[in-house]
C-alpha cells in the first residue's frame, strides 16, 4: 500500500514539475508552441522518479506496465510488448490538453493490472485498438457458392473464406431461379474481398444500402446467406457458439414441429416424440372445388386430426397464402376454430397488410405470417397494422440473423411471438437454433428432418441433434455445422420451377 502511494506521489510530482515549464499557473497547462506534448511523457517522468526510490522493475509493475524500456503503459487493445501514446486533443475553449476518449473511456489504461487481452498475442482476429501496424485484422479472402439438388429444388449454400484460414457457412433461400441468387452472391463478393468479417452490421449495410433499391427476394436471399456465414465465421474465430454473440441462451432446448398431411403421418410424428405438427387445411384439389365444399372438408379434416391426437398435441394450419379475399379467410378460420389450431399461417396474401389485419380482427384464431417478407421494414408494417399474432421470418431471406433479432425486439415490444419459417435443411436449421436459443419471444420452429441418408443428411458432417420434439442447443463454436464438400459433389444442381395452379375456369391461382 505504501509502495503504491509513493509511486503515485512521485508520478504527480513529475507531472507537476514537467507541466510547470509551460505555465505559471498550476491549474491551467499551456504547452509551448514548439512542443507536441503527449501524456506518456508525464507518466514516464513520474515512473522514472519512482524507480529511483523503489527500483525500476518494481515501480513499473506497480503501475501496470509490461515493459521497462521507455516506461510505456498498455493502451486499450495493445498486446504485451506493444506501446501506444494516446492521441491528444486540445480544448481550445480552456486551453487544456485532454486525453482522446474511446467509447467514453480514457485512451490510456487506468487499470493498474495488465489488461486480460494483453496476455496473449494469438487472438484471431485481434480485437480492440492497438498501435498503427500492430493490429492486423482478419480479411475476407473469397466467397464460395454451392448449388445442391435435393431431388426437386436446389439448395444455395455459401462459404466465406478468410486469409487466416477460418471460414463460415450459410444458406440463401432458393427463391428461384437459384442461379440468380448465386450470381447476386458473386456480385457482392467483389464488394467484400479485403473487408473485416467481424463488422457484420457494417457489411450488411454495405450490401443492402449500397444496392440503393429496396431488395427483393433474390437480393435479400443473397445477403442473408452471406450474413449467416459471417456469424458462423465470427463464432469460430472467437471459439464461442453464435448464440453467445447474440445475448446468450434464454432456453435449454428449441421446440420444433414437423409437417403431416394425414392422420397416420401425424400419429407417426407423435410416436417420434414431436409435440406439434402442421398441415394444410384445404383438401387436395381445393383450388378447383366450390368454396363451401372446401370449408366443410377443412372442418372435417381438422376435427379428425384433433380426435386422433388429443389435446396434448398442437396443430398448426397453413393455407399457404392461396386465399385472396379476407372474408373467405375469416370463414376458414371460423370453420377450424373449435379445434383450437396453434396458428393459421398466411391466411391471405402478404402483399396487403390491411387485408390481413381485417382477418385478425374478426377471428380469435392466432394469425401467423412472414415467410414472404423481407427485412425489418416489411415486418414493421405488419406490426404497425396489427395484422398478425405470430411472426415467421425466414433467416435465409429476411436479411439474416441480426435482421431477425431486430424484428424479434420490435415484436417483443408489441407482445408478439415468433415461429421462424424453416423449410430448407440442416444449415438453415442450425442458424435458426441459435436465433431461437437467444430470443425470449420465440415459440416454435419449423423442422425438416434430414433423415439418415440422402442430400439433406449428407450435405453436412453432422446436423443438429433432435431429442423428441426439441432440438439440442450446441456448444460448439460458430453455428455448429460444417459442409461435407465431397458429398455435395454427388448432388449437382438441376433446373426446376414452381408449377402454376389453375382454377376450374383456367385462371391462374396462387401457389
Amino acid at each position: 500500500m505504501h509502495t503504491r502511494t509513493g509511486v503515485l506521489a512521485f508520478i504527480l510530482i513529475g507531472a507537476f514539475q514537467w507541466s510547470s515549464h509551460g505555465s505559471a499557473r498550476a491549474d491551467v497547462f499551456t504547452p509551448p508552441d514548439d512542443i507536441r506534448f503527449r501524456r506518456v511523457d508525464i507518466l514516464s517522468e513520474g515512473v522514472r522518479l519512482a524507480g529511483e526510490v523503489f527500483g525500476a522493475r518494481r515501480a513499473a509493475a506497480a503501475w501496470g506496465s509490461d515493459t521497462i524500456s521507455g516506461w510505456p503503459h498498455t493502451a486499450p487493445g495493445a498486446f504485451i510488448g506493444e506501446t501506444r501514446a494516446p492521441v491528444q486533443r486540445e480544448d481550445r475553449t480552456r486551453n487544456v490538453v485532454k486525453p482522446l476518449l474511446k467509447n467514453d473511456r480514457p485512451a490510456y489504461n487506468t487499470d493498474r493490472r495488465p489488461r486480460p487481452e494483453a496476455r496473449s498475442r494469438d487472438l484471431s482476429p485481434r480485437i480492440g485498438f492497438a498501435p498503427e501496424g500492430a493490429r492486423v485484422a482478419m480479411k475476407i479472402h473469397d466467397i464460395e457458392t454451392f448449388l445442391v439438388n435435393i431431388g426437386g429444388q436446389n439448395r444455395v449454400l455459401v462459404r466465406v473464406l478468410t486469409d487466416e484460414h477460418i471460414h463460415g457457412t450459410g444458406e440463401a433461400y432458393c427463391v428461384g431461379p437459384d442461379e440468380a441468387t448465386v450470381q447476386a452472391i458473386r456480385y457482392f463478393k467483389e464488394w467484400l474481398i479485403g473487408q473485416d468479417p467481424f463488422r457484420i452490421e457494417y457489411l450488411w449495410r454495405l450490401l443492402y444500402n449500397g444496392s440503393r433499391y429496396p431488395g427483393g427476394s433474390v437480393l435479400t436471399a443473397a445477403i442473408s446467406g452471406i450474413e449467416l456465414a459471417l456469424w458462423d465465421l465470427k463464432g469460430k474465430a472467437l471459439h464461442v457458439p453464435v448464440y453467445q454473440l447474440l445475448g446468450g441462451r434464454c432456453r435449454d432446448a428449441v421446440r420444433i414441429y414437423t409437417g403431416a398431411g394425414t392422420v397416420d403421418q401425424a400419429k407417426q410424428a407423435v410416436d417420434r416424440g414431436f409435440t406439434a405438427i402442421k398441415m394444410g387445411p384445404q383438401p387436395a384439389g381445393g383450388d378447383r372445388m366450390p368454396w363451401g365444399k372446401v370449408l366443410a372438408e377443412a372442418a372435417r379434416t381438422m376435427e379428425s386430426m384433433r380426435k386422433a391426437l388429443g389435446d396434448e398435441i398442437d396443430i398448426a394450419l397453413d393455407p399457404h397464402a392461396k386465399i385472396f379475399e379476407s372474408a373467405r379467410a375469416v370463414e376458414l378460420a371460423e370453420a377450424v376454430r373449435p379445434y383450437r389450431p396453434l396458428f393459421l399461417e398466411e391466411a391471405v396474401r402478404p402483399e396487403n397488410v390491411k387485408a390481413m389485419a381485417r382477418v385478425r380482427r374478426k377471428t380469435t384464431v392466432p394469425i401467423a405470417t412472414g415467410e414472404q417478407l423481407y427485412t425489418k421494414y416489411q415486418f414493421h408494417d405488419v406490426m404497425a397494422g396489427e395484422a398478425a399474432d405470430i411472426l415467421q421470418p425466414d433467416l435465409c431471406i429476411v436479411g439474416g440473423l441480426r435482421e431477425a433479432k431486430k424484428i424479434a425486439a420490435e415484436a417483443e415490444a408489441n407482445c408478439l411471438t415468433l415461429a421462424p419459417h424453416n423449410p430448407l435443411g440442416p444449415v438453415a436449421t442450425a442458424a435458426c437454433v441459435h436465433f431461437a436459443a437467444s430470443t425470449p419471444n420465440f415459440v416454435i420452429l419449423e423442422y425438416v428432418d434430414p433423415g439418415q441418408s440422402g442430400p439433406l443428411r449428407e450435405m453436412v458432417l453432422e446436423p443438429m441433434k433432435r431429442k423428441g420434439g426439441y432440438l439440442e442447443i450446441p456448444d460448439t463454436p460458430g453455428l455448429g455445422i460444417e459442409l461435407d464438400l465431397n458429398a455435395i459433389q454427388n448432388y449437382p444442381p438441376r433446373p426446376w420451377r414452381r408449377g402454376p395452379v389453375f382454377e376450374v375456369d383456367g385462371n391462374i391461382g396462387f401457389i
